[in-house]
């Protein structure tokens, strides 16, 4: 068996606002057509990471 493709999904804010919530929702959603073809990590504020909000692009 291959491995999972790798999916990492960022934000900018906690995991309660709408985009991070939103993230949720499509990470979810490829799991669940996916399976354990792909694993989903989330980092919810990618400021704290020392990056900037522009680096999400």
């Amino acid at each position: 068996m291959s491995e999972p493709i790798q999916i990492r999904m960022g934000g900018y804010g906690p995991p309660t606002t709408t985009c991070s919530r939103g993230l949720k929702i499509m990470g979810e959603r490829l799991e669940r057509e996916f399976g354990k073809a792909v694993d989903v990590k989330y980092i919810w504020n990618i400021l704290d990471f020392g990056y900037k909000a522009g680096d999400l692009l």
